[in-house]
């Protein structure tokens, strides 16, 4: 689930990976009604673009059963053919699918966010200056170039390469050495997705690995290389926001205020505390736009790094301070191991099997 505020890249960011999956893998939806997911003639192994979260309480029930429970199941009248009664059958659509949804709202129905690793776009000034840049390449000749030669070429590529897969299982025998953070209950979830991604991993190396057999079939095993890329995957890509259930923009907001009070407390010789500032000071003070800097601070209010000190009622405007002079807390991901230690847990797991072999 893509999290973040429009005119940030989300649908840009979905729609490139779509390019990237073979047209036979992909599921994209704008818009469908309550029963269409039922009525699907297979939604197996696809990649679901289901576009922005705006859809149904039925259609987000659907979602979860899609994503725990890998089936739909609706119950429906229909006429035995033999007695003419009208009988309830039970119709079960299997759905195995990575699916994508977009959002800028921040009041995420829980029982849906649990399921999804939720990560947002950049959204910092450097990133916007970077895309002022390619933009202001539009309309040159090396763009139009790359159109024609450069991105079919890395697309096609791209399409071959995962046809080119096949199905295989996937032995994981270092699993047993992880650890993971275990302080809330969503991590029950997650934990189990950093497994599925060191697999994910293996499968796409599959040509770079020896293909053994136990007698009844082919696998391949999980090494070192795909748990370095599933750890980065997650812990700089994926865990960090998920966690925390702020944006970056909010986040990135918060730094700023504290950096901003506690020159003034410096200053005046206040504890940052005590320092007071309305919407206006802070846009002035970082030049970030006023819908942005509302829609972020009303968050930190919300999740009470901020406090309101008068006015904020209509036609009164807020005064703002800080409700303690500390960083937002993030979840603690050190105990995950990095891939050193996780080789050397690894190297010392391998000699006490071999010891205890001989």
């Amino acid at each position: 689930m893509i999290l973040s505020q429009s005119a940030s890249g989300k649908s840009m960011l979905v729609s490139t990976v779509e390019k990237l999956i073979p047209p036979e893998d992909v599921v994209s939806i704008t818009s469908l009604s309550d029963q269409a997911l039922n009525y699907f003639a297979s939604i197996l192994h696809k990649f679901m673009n289901m576009g922005e979260a705006v859809h149904s309480e039925t259609i987000e029930h659907q979602i979860r059963d899609m994503l725990s429970l890998h089936e739909l199941t609706r119950h429906v009248v229909a006429k035995d053919e033999k007695t003419g009664k009208m009988e309830t059958e039970t119709k079960k659509t299997k759905t195995i699918v990575a699916l994508v949804l977009t959002t800028t709202r921040q009041n995420i129905n829980p029982e849906n966010a649990s399921r999804f690793f939720v990560i947002n776009t950049d959204e910092s000034r450097e990133q916007t200056r970077r895309i002022h840049e390619a933009q202001r390449g539009k309309y040159t000749l090396d763009r139009y170039l790359a159109k024609l030669d450069l991105i079919p070429a890395i697309i096609a590529k791209h399409h071959a390469a995962q046809r080119l897969l096949r199905k295989i299982a996937i032995v994981n025998d270092f699993a047993k050495l992880l650890d993971f953070p275990d302080t809330v209950l969503r991590v029950r979830r997650d934990h189990e997705r950093f497994v599925d991604l060191i697999a994910c991993v293996c499968f796409l190396r599959q040509y770079q690995k020896v293909i053994k057999n136990n007698g009844r079939f082919d696998y391949i095993e999980c090494d070192i290389e795909d748990y370095r890329i599933a750890y980065n995957i997650m812990l700089n890509g994926v865990l960090a926001s998920t966690m925390i259930e702020l944006s970056k923009g909010a986040v990135e907001l918060y730094d700023s205020i504290r950096s901003y009070v506690r020159d003034i407390a410096k200053k005046k010789n206040l504890k940052p505390e005590e320092v007071s500032f309305t919407q206006r000071d802070i846009r002035e003070k970082t030049g970030f736009g006023q819908t942005w800097i509302k829609l972020n601070m009303r968050l930190l209010f919300d999740y009470e790094y901020l406090a309101i000190t008068r006015g904020g009622r209509e036609r009164s405007k807020a005064v703002y301070r800080i409700i303690g002079d500390e960083s937002i807390t993030k979840l603690n991901l050190s105990m995950i191991p990095s891939p050193v230690e996780m080789k050397k847990r690894m190297s010392a797991s391998s000699d006490a099997k071999t010891a205890k072999d001989l």
